[in-house]
């Protein structure tokens, strides 16, 4: 794989975990979440 596409490879992945960490934090910050939720979150987590 050339060089240029590496980089831009990287910075696609970079941008996509950005978003996915960002909307992990807004739905973290909710008040309360319901037990599925909940299950979902420690699935996640671990």
């Amino acid at each position: 794989m050339r060089e240029e596409n590496k980089n831009i490879r990287w910075k696609q992945i970079f941008i996509n975990c950005n978003k996915a960490f960002h909307q992990f934090a807004k739905y973290v910050s909710q008040e309360e979440m319901n037990e599925l939720e909940k299950q979902g979150l420690i699935k996640y987590l671990f």
